[in-house]
């Protein structure tokens, strides 16, 4: 149904994946660290997909998503490993991870992200989050992992545009 995209150094493509570069995670983490939830260039719009998660933290992350359609059907089930933005900024990882072709129906989604046993940002383990898509071929969500900007450790956006996200 989906198909997870795994961002890398260089803008590799492998057999089905599509790499994103690090200058372009960069600009779109950048931006969202700078304005809480922010927008990136369309350079970073154009290569995210439906759902990205992002680590701004300085640890690499392990742990899974799970979404949940309108009619219960499982709509993403994924195990993920986030490279630390260290790591990203040596040029070996990149710190986010997306996933394509999640949305089948319009409707509310329920989102749980959590963490693999080990990991914790500030204490916190898990999120869960009712998001309203309204649109399957343009929303756009963004998970974000200890973000200073926000209350919450682990956030959550939803968007037509990355723009959407700017304040």
């Amino acid at each position: 149904m989906q198909q997870r995209i795994d961002a890398g150094p260089n803008g590799e493509h492998g057999t089905g994946t599509n790499r994103v570069t690090r200058r372009s995670t960069l600009i779109g983490v950048g931006a969202m660290a700078v304005t809480g939830l922010a927008g990136c260039s369309a350079t970073a719009s154009e290569r995210l997909e439906d759902v990205t998660v992002f680590n701004e933290t300085d640890e690499p992350i392990d742990g899974t998503i799970e979404i949940v359609d309108p009619d219960d059907a499982i709509a993403l089930s994924d195990a993920f490993e986030i490279a630390s933005q260290d790591e990203e900024d040596d040029g070996d990882s990149n710190a986010s991870a997306a996933y394509e072709r999640v949305w089948g129906t319009v409707g509310d989604y329920e989102v749980s992200v959590e963490l693999a046993d080990g990991f914790d940002i500030a204490g916190e383990t898990r999120a869960d989050e009712t998001v309203t898509i309204e649109d399957t071929d343009s929303t756009l969500l963004a998970v974000v992992l200890g973000s200073d900007d926000h209350e919450d450790e682990i956030s959550f956006a939803v968007g037509e545009r990355w723009s959407d996200f700017e304040r």
